[in-house]
């Protein structure tokens, strides 16, 4: 059956996809059938809006010194809402870039895959490390008719961290395999 709640839900959910500059649904001006009680057809007047957008960022701290950003993000990466983005960093403190993407429909639409890689390099006055590692999430969605969604979790991740303190000879590193779960 009709409800506003759930056409107001759509539209929502169609706005914070940021592939659109406008959505809206609506009731269509031709009636619905006579035959079926409760149901309206329903018009979704979309704008697609760009799907790239570009933030570079300069600036200088007392810490830091001269520093520099870039970050691209692909909204619709191939179709289908899929999201690509790339960040990178640049001071004296800290440096790196990492690739993230999002296929928010993996196998089925209750699932959604995250893929992130990267590589940090951070000096600090008492350490430096560099850090190159690997993320990867799948997410299930599951939203029953009472207002209770239920979203689980899991990701695995891999990564290589080497860190030592300055004037020191002796190096430490870390390498090893995790993963986590959460449900909320």
């Amino acid at each position: 059956p009709y409800r506003e709640s759930k056409v107001t839900e759509s539209q929502a959910r169609l706005a914070a996809l940021g592939i659109f500059d406008f959505a809206h649904l609506g009731p269509t001006e031709r009636g619905g059938s006579a035959g079926e009680p409760g149901v309206v057809p329903m018009l979704a007047t979309l704008t697609e809006g760009k799907p790239q957008r570009y933030q570079i960022g300069v600036g200088y701290g007392t810490e830091d010194g001269p520093r520099g950003s870039f970050q691209w993000d692909h909204l619709n990466f191939a179709g289908d809402g899929r999201r690509m983005a790339l960040d990178s960093r640049y001071s004296f403190r800290l440096r790196g870039a990492g690739l993230e993407f999002i296929e928010p429909y993996f196998l089925s639409n209750r699932l959604s895959l995250n893929a992130r890689v990267g590589a940090w390099w951070t000096s600090e006055s008492t350490y430096t490390s560099r850090t190159i590692g690997a993320r990867f999430g799948i997410t299930f969605r599951r939203e029953w008719a009472i207002p209770l969604a239920i979203v689980v979790t899991y990701v695995a991740h891999w990564g290589a961290v080497t860190a030592y303190l300055p004037g020191r000879a002796s190096e430490a590193g870390a390498w090893g395999w995790g993963r986590s779960g959460e449900a909320v």
